[in-house]
């Protein structure tokens, strides 16, 4: 699969379903970091340390890069590459050797994400990022400080005239929302990251 670099396969030219290859190679990725993390399973740590994180980076790199934002497809079911590469990163960002720098990648290619989508999610696809950030903060790999910092670079309008910056904003809404809701649902929800999504997000808009 490293080899033949399936993550990336055909990613730079237009070829219809092509994504579908990428999308299922995150499953693959996420059951393999799975059980390279299972202390229980028989092929704990059978990975290396670069193998490893030649995948984290490989996901992250991916995440920024896919440009195929279907979710479901009549023809062929769900593609949900956003949501399948996200699931692949929630289980990544737990384990020991995902570290600060890799957290502030993930943070520059989600920022890029966000910024260069040109429709809403309908799928879901925030949500399962929103869990990769949501692991994030329950292992203290991520602060809410830095993550108010990270809310705070973008600048989109929510009264924009444009549909595009007003989906952006959308999107970007729904993420965060979500991460206050599953948060304080396990009475984890930070107070400043509380009253900051509150003003910024649920209140004003």
């Amino acid at each position: 699969m490293q080899k033949r670099n399936l993550l990336f396969y055909n990613i730079s030219k237009n070829i219809s379903y092509s994504s579908l290859t990428r999308s299922f190679t995150c499953l693959l990725l996420e059951l393999l970091i799975q059980t390279n993390g299972n202390q229980a399973s028989k092929y704990f740590q059978i990975l290396s340390l670069s193998e490893e994180q030649f995948i984290f980076k490989g996901l992250i790199k991916y995440l920024e890069e896919e440009h195929d934002y279907s979710g479901y497809d009549e023809k062929y079911g769900w593609i949900h590459a956003i949501a399948h590469c996200s699931d692949a990163l929630e289980v990544s960002v737990v384990q020991t050797s995902f570290n600060l720098d890799l957290i502030n990648e993930l943070l520059s290619a989600t920022h890029k994400l966000f910024c260069q989508i040109n429709k809403k999610f309908i799928d879901e696809e925030e949500y399962h990022l929103a869990d990769v950030f949501i692991a994030g903060l329950q292992n203290n790999k991520l602060s809410s400080t830095n993550l108010i910092k990270w809310f705070n670079s973008f600048n989109f309008n929510p009264e924009s005239s444009s549909q595009i910056e007003f989906h952006r904003f959308g999107n970007l809404k729904s993420f965060a929302e979500d991460i206050y809701v599953k948060l304080n649902t396990a009475n984890l929800l930070d107070g400043d990251l509380k009253k900051y999504i509150e003003k910024e997000f649920s209140q004003m808009y």
